[in-house]
């Protein structure tokens, strides 16, 4: 099992230096991250795309979050988005914009009660990728309707790094 891993390892290496983005090609990325603002959470995100263009590329993004408010208030987001973005350079280093439309569901505790809802949510983004490195400053509308919370919005600002695999040559 151990080689099996060690094997994986080394193919995802592999296909990660050896591709760029290209029009027409798919490409995966995965993320980590902190929700920073306006209190601390983790969050993981993969995200698939389909380059349009060498300067353009929308995708799929499926977004996992926890987050603590205080000591009586904490949950989980699950979100999903259509993304869209765009790069200003066709170099290696190349800084980028982005938008998305999804929905989240979200398993809230406030109080010791139990709290689910879920409602249509958007982000947006920026951030720049050297080489098959990534790294985001988002910011998420996330609204709701329960007035239970003492804030009635979840809206995040998250830094997220992580890299992708594929895309094509550049």
């Amino acid at each position: 099992m151990k080689r099996y891993i060690i094997a994986v390892i080394i193919g995802m290496i592999c296909a990660n230096f050896s591709f760029a983005q290209e029009s027409g090609r798919w490409r995966t990325g995965l993320d980590v991250g902190v929700r920073a603002i306006p209190d601390f959470g983790f969050l993981g995100a993969m995200e698939l795309k389909y380059n349009l263009r060498n300067d353009m590329n929308i995708g799929l993004r499926a977004e996992n979050m926890y987050y603590q408010n205080n000591k009586s208030d904490d949950g989980r987001l699950l979100s999903f988005y259509m993304t869209y973005d765009y790069y200003f350079t066709g170099s290696k280093y190349s800084p980028f914009i982005g938008a998305g439309l999804g929905y989240y569901f979200c398993d809230a505790q406030y109080f010791s009660h139990d709290i689910k809802y879920n409602n249509p949510a958007c982000l947006f983004r920026i951030g720049f990728e050297f080489w098959k490195l990534r790294t985001s400053l988002t910011y998420a509308v996330v609204r709701t309707n329960e007035t239970i919370f003492y804030n009635k919005h979840k809206d995040y600002i998250s830094l997220t790094v992580g890299f992708f695999i594929g895309g094509g040559k550049r």
